[in-house]
């Protein structure tokens, strides 16, 4: 394999169907310096002649003996990727031309960043614009602390990075260990995200570079656009009560005011589980 500063790696499951577009995406990028590896967890459909199907040199194909599940094929992912910088990019998403270019040129210029992340549109499969993924940043830009990144999150109440849009210095995760669920599996993606912001800043770049694809098929369909099923809510709170537990150990807590504003999120992070629980356990 080349030794390029640059991986994306594609995890892959039965998603045949939209592999091809999401390859074609990477390969289409402006900048051209990178691997691609196509994580292969056990798929039963025609993924392998997919891949094969396109004639590029960075291209590697690499099928897991038996499904490792979504976990541990993100993890595989920084285990054998050769670059410096790492996309973990979603199989069935569509990176802009620029978007590999703008992201290693924050990550090369910034010693200090854990991981950059861009705007983001939600489409539907056929590439219909739905609406912005979020846009609540206010005048924040390029290298934001992570501390800063932290306290937007907690103050928005919500992700305000989306996973296959963001690159990361893969050295981060000596650091940080590898993903694992903590909390909530379908938010391991979060948790990590606090874990980096924790000890590296983070990059914002202010430009649209990623279409995130909405469809009845992925995973948060099941944790996010499931009413009688409401375990992202429950795992997204999770984490934030996780990050505000650190927050009260660190110097950030030293003052009346910073300790009002971790006071009052914990409670309303709180109200939010229970609210939700309460749909799957209603007697609770």
């Amino acid at each position: 394999m080349n030794t390029n500063k640059l991986t994306v790696a594609i995890p892959t499951y039965n998603r045949a169907n939209l592999l091809n577009r999401a390859i074609q995406s990477v390969l289409d990028q402006s900048y051209k310096d990178f691997d691609l590896i196509v994580l292969d967890n056990e798929s039963t459909d025609n993924t392998p002649e997919i891949v094969k199907s396109f004639d590029d040199p960075r291209i590697h194909y690499i099928r897991n003996e038996s499904n490792i599940g979504i976990i541990g094929n993100w993890n595989k992912a920084i285990d054998v990727a050769p670059g410096e910088y790492l996309s973990i990019f979603h199989d069935d998403d569509i990176m802009y031309p620029d978007f590999l270019k703008e992201s290693f040129k924050a990550l090369e210029k910034n010693p200090t960043v854990g991981f950059t992340f861009p705007m983001v549109k939600m489409v539907d499969i056929n590439r219909n614009f739905i609406k912005v993924w979020y846009d609540g940043y206010g005048d924040k830009e390029g290298v934001i602390s992570g501390l800063d990144y932290i306290i937007l999150t907690l103050e928005k109440e919500r992700c305000i990075s989306l996973a296959p849009s963001m690159v990361f210095r893969k050295s981060v995760f000596k650091k940080t260990g590898f993903f694992g669920q903590e909390f909530s599996f379908n938010t391991f993606d979060f948790n990590m995200w606090f874990k980096i912001a924790l000890q590296y800043d983070v990059f914002f770049i202010n430009k649209f570079l990623f279409d995130y694809t909405i469809h009845p098929d992925q995973m948060s369909k099941l944790h996010w656009r499931t009413s009688k099923n409401p375990t992202g809510i429950i795992g997204a709170n999770l984490e934030m009560v996780g990050v505000i537990a650190h927050l009260l150990n660190s110097q950030y807590a030293n003052s009346q005011k910073s300790r009002k504003f971790l006071a009052e999120k914990l409670t309303n992070f709180n109200h939010k589980i229970t609210d939700a629980v309460r749909i799957l356990a209603p007697k609770l």
